[in-house]
């Protein structure tokens, strides 16, 4: 499935006994609600996900805290959840200290090994 926005982009696909929303353009309070939906069918689905934001070229404060609410939304629905960012991204979730909550990867080949290890999901 794809959806589209003049430069906002998501993406998603199943792989193996995960789901990988794929995020590219600028994340921010004007197109959250796309992003918001996508979660919501795999979370009430209770398949892992990975949110990949390694396409994300900017975020603001807004995509910075719906990133928040995904970690707390899964976390009720004991769904597994991990995020692969850019520099940037993981920067800017540093500085809000993201990564104490959330494991952030810098590459899909590290979340999904994460995810095998922690959850057997291949």
């Amino acid at each position: 499935m794809r959806l589209a926005s003049d430069e906002f982009v998501i993406t998603v696909h199943k792989l193996h006994r995960m789901s990988v929303i794929i995020v590219r353009g600028a994340l921010d309070l004007t197109n959250i609600h796309v992003l918001a939906d996508a979660v919501d069918h795999i979370v009430y689905r209770e398949v892992p996900l990975l949110l990949d934001l390694t396409g994300v070229r900017c975020i603001d404060s807004a995509g910075l805290h719906f990133i928040r609410q995904v970690h707390d939304q899964c976390a009720g629905k004991h769904v597994p959840f991990a995020m692969v960012a850019n520099a940037t991204v993981r920067r800017l979730c540093g500085l809000l200290s993201l990564e104490t909550v959330i494991p952030i990867f810098a590459n899909r080949t590290l979340a999904r090994d994460h995810f095998v290890a922690e959850w057997g999901a291949h």
